[in-house]
């Protein structure tokens, strides 16, 4: 039976085992143990989340397969007075591309299950308008928590010697491999097979394909300062690297495109470069190239607003303003009726 006294319960299927704040506060469907073998599939999380929502106040729910999937079941197999309120998170938006009729039917089908869900939290503040335009609802249900930085305890780590340019979702390496193949300085990049396929790479990159997390951190360490090329899409991409540069004490070049702005702060945690665009790009990595102090600088002060605001705890209770906020209106209207 739900106790909501003053808090709401929640109920959730994402671990973030990084704040204390979080597991005190919420209820897991999956024991650590069950995490780590695996168990925790789409099906089986929808089931759990459905079967154990009225001992809940709140269902956050995270993912593209089991947001739909449990606003499925919740939109269909849920009496509207019994509905717990949903909020979404991790939601990945589709280019628009109305001239296809597939990408309307799932627009259509979107449309129909999202209606009744409560709240949908996305990275980037551009994101709410082109969400609720997607899905036909009042950008109110649409909120912006800017992400966090995956680094634990963030700490200062020495300048490195060479730029690292990193990530996989979106990413532009062509226009990267332009603007540094004639410069004299070192380069490392981590990425897949995909994202570099077909391009030449220059000899001054170091190139990693396919490492592990552990192996990519170790690489993070000892660069200098990251680089984020970026296609122009309809999603946020991009902000994870910048966060765990941030976190390690390294500041940012990042191609300027949708809600990147509010992870980067120009010419002081680091630089824009524009799109598509290898001269910016080059003349953006020669400011550090040239300026190790003003790099330093930046460095510090990235790592400096990533403990005020970027931390798993930060994350967290910006987070938890959000599900009160929810619950507090779910309250209210059930007071009405």
């Amino acid at each position: 039976m739900r106790c909501s006294e003053s808090k709401p319960v929640i109920l959730t299927a994402g671990s973030m085992w990084q704040s204390p704040v979080w597991l005190e506060v919420s209820t897991n469907v999956f024991s650590d143990e069950e995490r780590k073998t695996g168990v925790n599939t789409i099906k089986e999380t929808v089931r759990r989340l459905f079967r154990q929502r009225k001992n809940a106040d709140i269902v956050c729910t995270s993912g593209g397969g089991v947001n739909f999937w449990y606003a499925f079941y919740n939109r269909f197999f849920s009496l509207p007075k019994n509905r717990i309120p949903q909020i979404a998170s991790e939601n990945f938006l589709p280019e628009h591309n109305p001239q296809s009729m597939l990408w309307q039917l799932k627009r259509l089908l979107r449309r129909i299950v999202f209606s009744t869900t409560d709240a949908f939290i996305v990275y980037t503040e551009p994101e709410r308008q082109l969400w609720a335009e997607y899905l036909n609802l009042p950008i109110e249900r649409f909120h912006t928590l800017l992400f966090h930085t995956n680094i634990q305890k963030p700490h200062w780590t020495p300048v490195g010697d060479y730029g690292f340019a990193a990530g996989r979702s979106e990413r532009d390496y062509r226009t990267f491999f332009e603007a540094v193949r004639n410069l004299d300085a070192r380069f490392v990049v981590a990425a897949d097979p995909k994202s570099v396929n077909g391009l030449a790479v220059p000899d001054n990159v170091e190139l990693h394909c396919n490492i592990s997390y552990q192996q990519y951190l170790h690489l993070l360490e000892k660069a200098a300062f990251t680089i984020v090329p970026l296609q122009v899409r309809q999603r946020s991409t991009g902000q994870v690297v910048v966060l765990e540069g941030y976190g390690l004490g390294k500041p940012t070049i990042v191609t300027r495109c949708l809600g990147i702005d509010g992870y980067l702060r120009e010419n002081e945690t680091g630089f824009f470069c524009e799109p598509y665009d290898s001269a910016s790009l080059k003349e953006k990595i020669e400011i550090y190239l040239h300026s190790p102090s003003l790099m330093e600088q930046h460095g510090r002060a990235a790592l400096d607003w990533t403990l005020k605001e970027f931390t798993f705890d930060a994350f967290v209770e910006k987070e938890l303003n959000i599900i009160n906020h929810v619950w507090e209106y779910s309250l209210r209207q059930q007071h009405k009726k």
